[in-house]
């Protein structure tokens, strides 16, 4: 290929080339139109020969460009002039992974098991969400991940294998994909699916928590028979230090056959993550293995986890992935070999059951209650999650070939759902008035979806990821990371939510199953979005004016409305009597009118606080409540619900009806419960809680009665938790 350093391809003046491999060059170049950088990778011109080349291509760049994940690089064109393709994807300024295990080996501070799992998870969330759009990588490898200047680990080559000819080099004697990350499938010729790629995370992670890929060679080929029959060496006795935990996670990621590996890579980085939060479980025997396992305790209320702070990337060269396929030819003779050979396993050949995870579809029994071992684990699903931040621990990559060790007999441990109780928990709301009566609730009767938040501490800063479930904890994902405050669109089809990081500083709008996420707002200080009823229209609150009043040390806080919340424009201030209101926590009740926490600022009564409600144009001003502290409204019908700690002296749930009379206390428990929200059809009131010293979701039916917890989420709430919304949709 000849040199472009200097000239124009499309639109786009080529600078540096930045990399170079056996399929295609990767350059830096410039586009004057948008004044941005950009990568551009430039397919060498021989494949262009290749029958059906142009079709793969232009099919393959067409269904990339359209993955959007904060973990997946952006595609953001694809051309050619000439017999020259390329792909222009945006320019991540930061090293590859390859490059920091380098860096790390050099200087003997390698991967340590939690920072190994923020970038594990990552990568593996963004895997999966591509696996769920028909999409395969089948050349993961550390060169193929990159980091931002933030830290954010980014895939690279989504669809390359594809373009460069996957058919003819999976089929005529050739394997595609790198011989260390391989899978024994990919080494045999097939194409592989879903599960190699799987493989590969799992000799990633080998490589990152152990500091040496599982099998190593003088030559590919021999490292490709090395995956299809040698036992894994241990990643313990390779490194003592690793947890046995992360060491199963490890296993049942390089099993042989593909069937005893985790089927989804959503599912693998779950497990990566309950396998650093689970307590150790030494190997035992069959017969052991078929014992109940008690279930994890998730972080107590409140208590938050220092997080080791960032360090700087070492100054190494930006690769673009690389990109190339190593095509490992093999010899006819060699082909017999790969036929008739059989293939040994790392795991046993019993029954696969399905490893524990960070987000099983949750229990709703208390945290410590036996689950039977032989329960299925539902398929998990899609997500992106959380950003990495580096910091040293391990030992340098040793250059010897490990010694093959036996394979192990893991225990896998099953966490799974069980039945709801027979005997609904007793009813412990109460009313200014009188205790109501408990009235017998099914969970079969419950429907639809919840979406929620949890706290995630190893975001820089911290902040909340957003999780959706079946209202009874099954099929649970994480949607989104860096996202709070979510309210599904009464249609079910749109979340809004509160962008928090990682790119995103405003409000959002996605689709319920994450993708399609779009801004909606201009400013990071946007939070607490609220649909209007008919699905056009979102109430929020904001200090994007500035304005710090005298004796307060922030600005403060208003209420705006976006008018059109199918795209970004600035919303616009919500007045009354043509001054801006002062509020927080705003929600658009089913009667159309806007609720919201706040003071009498405009009738000059600062001291008048609580709830108030009003239409739109600013008529119609009622107070509704009269605690200051009176937050997170909800409404169905005629009736609100909302939380408080001031009225009773800890953090409780009220209802009252929707000109604030008749408030009466529906919950009465020394733990936290908050954030209510109606079913959809108005039986029954849905809340998070601390009972049991663990945060979960709790339900009860409309007048208080019957309450009880439906699951456990994934882990805790921050401390500033009041501020987060929970939401319930059902057709």
């Amino acid at each position: 290929m000849a040199d472009l350093i200097g000239k124009t391809l499309g639109k786009y003046r080529i600078i540096e080339r930045l990399g170079r491999g056996g399929m295609a060059d990767v350059y830096k170049a410039y586009q004057p139109g948008l004044d941005r950088y950009v990568a551009v990778k430039v397919l060498h011109s021989f494949l262009a020969e290749e029958e059906d080349f142009i079709g793969r291509f232009e099919r393959e760049a067409t269904a990339v460009a359209k993955l959007r994940h904060p973990n997946i690089v952006q595609v953001i064109d694809f051309d050619h002039e000439g017999d020259l393709y390329y792909m222009v994807m945006e320019f991540i300024d930061g090293p590859t992974l390859k490059a920091e295990l380098r860096e790390r080996s050099r200087i003997g501070q390698p991967f340590g098991p939690q920072e190994a799992a923020r970038i594990l998870t990552a990568i593996g969330n963004a895997v999966d969400y591509a696996h769920r759009r028909g999409m395969v990588h089948r050349d993961l490898k550390p060169a193929n991940i990159m980091f931002t200047g933030e830290g954010q680990p980014v895939l690279t080559d989504f669809g390359i294998a594809k373009i460069v000819g996957a058919k003819r080099y999976t089929v005529t004697g050739a394997v595609s994909g790198t011989p260390a990350y391989m899978s024994p499938e990919q080494g045999q010729g097939q194409s592989g699916d879903e599960r190699s790629d799987i493989y590969s995370l799992g000799v990633i992670l080998y490589e990152m928590v152990t500091g040496r890929v599982p099998f190593d060679a003088d030559t590919p080929f021999a490292i490709i028979m090395k995956h299809i029959n040698d036992p894994l060496p241990l990643p313990r006795q390779v490194y003592p230090q690793l947890p046995e935990s992360v060491e199963r996670v490890i296993l049942k990621a390089l099993s042989k056959d593909p069937d005893d590996r985790y089927q989804t890579a959503g599912e693998m980085a779950r497990a990566l993550q309950q396998a650093l939060t689970a307590p150790a479980v030494p190997i035992v025997s069959a017969e052991a293995a078929a014992r109940p396992v008690a279930r994890p305790r998730a972080a107590a209320p409140g208590v938050t986890v220092p997080v080791a702070e960032k360090r700087r990337f070492p100054v190494v060269p930006l690769l673009v992935g690389g990109g190339a396929l190593l095509l490992v030819a093999l010899a006819a003779a060699v082909g017999g070999l790969f036929v008739f050979g059989p293939s040994r396993r790392a795991t046993p050949t019993a029954p696969a059951q399905a490893m524990a995870t960070l987000m099983p579809s949750p229990t709703p029994a208390p945290t410590d209650t036996p689950v039977p071992t032989d329960t299925p684990v539902p398929t998990a699903t899609d997500t992106p999650y959380p950003t990495y931040t580096p910091y040293p621990t391990y030992t340098p990559l040793p250059t010897d070939t490990p010694t093959p060790a036996p394979t192990p007999t893991p225990m896998i441990i099953v966490v799974t759902p069980t039945p709801p109780p027979a005997t609904p928990t007793p009813a412990v709301a109460v009313t200014t008035e009188e205790t109501p009566t408990p009235v017998p609730v099914s969970t079969s009767g419950l429907r639809g979806k919840i979406a929620f938040t949890v706290y995630n501490e190893l975001h820089t800063p911290r902040t909340y990821d957003l999780y959706i479930a079946n209202i009874d904890g099954s099929d649970m994902r994480l949607l989104y990371e860096y996202t709070r405050q979510p309210e599904i669109r009464a249609d079910g089809k749109v979340i809004v939510a509160n962008g928090d990081g990682a790119g995103w500083d405003s409000l959002v709008v996605m689709n319920i199953d994450g993708s399609n996420r779009h801004p909606i707002t201009n400013h990071p200080e946007d939070k607490q979005p609220s649909w209007s009823p008919d699905g056009v229209k979102v109430v929020h609150s904001s200090q994007q004016a500035g304005f710090i009043r005298a004796g307060h040390d922030e600005p403060d806080w208003n209420i705006y409305i976006q008018d059109d919340a199918s795209r970004q424009m600035d919303a616009t201030p919500f007045k009354i009597s043509g001054q801006p209101v002062l509020g927080r926590y705003p929600t658009w009740l089913p009667d159309g009118r806007i609720a919201w926490n706040g003071c009498e600022t405009w009738a000059g009564k600062p001291s008048a606080c609580g709830l108030f409600a009003g239409w739109a144009d600013g008529t119609g001003v009622m107070q509704l409540t009269t605690a200051g502290n009176d937050l997170a409204v909800d409404g169905y019908g005629n009736e609100i619900v909302f939380m408080c700690d001031q009225r009773d002296g800890n953090w409780e749930i009220y209802k009252a009806n929707n000109v604030g009379q008749g408030i009466t206390r529906l919950t009465n428990d020394p733990a936290i419960d908050g954030l209510p929200t109606w079913s959809p059809d108005g039986k029954h009131i849905a809340f998070v809680s601390t009972r049991g010293g663990q945060w979960a979701i709790w339900v009860m039916n409309a007048d208080g009665s019957n309450q009880r917890k439906l699951f456990n989420l994934p882990g805790p709430m921050g401390p500033d938790w009041p501020e987060e919304r929970i939401s319930w949709w059902a057709p």
